[in-house]
């Protein structure tokens, strides 16, 4: 199945369940506590709070989206099997309109039922502090799959948000398929201030992200995301002669670069100009660094008696 397909099954599968499919908004996002925009609900953050009315504005209180976004803080890890700094985040996303029964419900129909995949265990939030464990999502799941393996965890691995300084957020229910992270189910029940503190937001929504990348690996059967039809191709396009790494982050950073700057952003010294820069001198350095080593070996070999 290509990341094509993909696409077009998730879009189809939540606009069937009465979705509206909203289109990726830019990665330069309204939100000022950001750089980019680094998760799909972010463009929604308003009806999470109030500040919006989904009715109004989508005629449905349900949407999906396939979003563009963008992060750097795992950038030094770019080049392993799955780290990116650009990829796109599929999401099913509700501003009162059903909440976690009805969000895994779909979650499992469709990696089971549409894409046929197996899901090894998923993990929920154990409780921490004064939040309380997520125990309607266990029983969620083991009403779908009695004998599924539910992993309990805390609030690092198992509590989403906010994005920025402030906003929704929430304890999730992450499933994994062949050993990885491919969904991640998001309750937003509370509200975080600049402060960090929590408060129950009057109305609960949902909101998943599943890495197109991460998911079309599963799907494809390939062992890591640099061997799928996303970013294979790409691939091919870089010397043979560089380490195997070196052109991962090659192929990275230059599908980041050309989505910035088809977002508008140009090479500057601060804020998204600057990480754009800093993306475009990363991959020149890279390819010089390699191939200057390269070169180095060979003239040593050429030396031996």
């Amino acid at each position: 199945m290509t990341h094509q397909e993909i696409r077009q099954r998730f879009l189809d599968f939540f606009k069937q369940r009465g979705h509206i499919i909203v289109p990726s908004s830019s990665l330069l996002p309204d939100d000022p506590s950001v750089l980019f925009t680094t998760a799909g609900m972010q463009q929604f953050k308003p009806y999470y709070t109030g500040q919006a009315d989904a009715m109004k504005d989508f005629g449905s209180l349900n949407t999906a989206s396939i979003q563009k976004s963008m992060r750097t803080s795992d950038i030094d890890e770019v080049g392993d099997d799955s780290h990116l700094t650009f990829f796109e985040m599929l999401g099913n996303f509700s501003f009162g309109g059903y909440w976690k029964k009805e969000t895994i419900e779909y979650a499992y129909e469709f990696l089971t039922k549409e894409l046929k995949l197996k899901i090894d265990y998923v993990s929920i939030f154990k409780g921490e502090n004064d939040i309380p464990a997520d125990e309607e999502s266990e029983k969620i799941w083991k009403k779908i799959v009695p004998d599924i393996k539910v992993k309990k965890l805390g609030r690092s691995d198992n509590f989403w948000g906010p994005t920025g300084n402030e906003g929704p957020c929430g304890p999730t229910s992450e499933i994994f398929v062949n050993g990885a992270e491919v969904w991640n189910l998001v309750f937003n029940q509370y509200y975080c201030d600049k402060d960090g503190k929590l408060e129950l937001l009057k109305t609960s929504g949902i909101d998943t992200g599943m890495g197109l990348d991460r998911l079309a690996t599963v799907v494809q059967n390939k062992k890591n995301i640099f061997e799928t039809d996303l970013l294979e191709p790409i691939l091919k396009l870089a010397p043979l002669e560089l380490e195997e790494k070196v052109k991962r982050v090659i192929v990275d950073h230059s599908r980041a670069i050309a989505f910035l700057i088809s977002d508008g952003v140009q090479p500057s010294n601060k804020e998204q100009g600057y990480v754009l820069r800093r993306l475009m001198r990363r991959v020149i350095t890279h390819n010089f660094i390699a191939k200057a080593d390269l070169t180095l070996t060979h003239d040593k070999s050429l030396r031996k008696p």
